[in-house]
């Protein structure tokens, strides 16, 4: 669903030193990305995370881990988490960002999400 728009990324104008360029997204927006998302016949629940901000001054990735049912397009949870990110090479450095934010998924997000209803941080 998301391949298309992701080859479209210039990868050398995502990361960033400066901090105006944080809080780029909110939930409104995530939704509206969401609802432009081509689905086709897909259903079921998706998941997606959409990166933020990578912010090399800071070594972190925020972003914000999407749930929505894909017929619909409905936004059923979204949250903005950050993530450290280390390693070499730009793949595995901004990788572990986001390994890090499932690690974070699973040990105290997931426990709130199931208590009830998410709002943005």
């Amino acid at each position: 669903i998301v391949r298309q728009r992701n080859d479209s990324i210039d990868e050398s104008q995502i990361i960033s030193k400066d901090a105006s360029n944080l809080n780029i997204l909110d939930s409104a927006k995530v939704i509206k990305m969401i609802n432009g998302y081509e689905t086709g016949n897909t259903k079921g629940l998706a998941v997606v995370f959409i990166m933020e901000t990578m912010n090399k001054t800071k070594e972190e990735a925020t972003m914000w881990v999407t749930f929505f049912d894909a017929a619909e397009k409905q936004v059923l949870l979204t949250t903005r988490l950050t993530g450290a990110a280390s390693g070499i090479g730009f793949r595995n450095h901004w990788a572990s960002s986001v390994f890090e934010v499932m690690k974070i998924i699973y040990s105290r997000e997931y426990k709130k999400w199931q208590q009830g209803p998410v709002t943005e941080k």
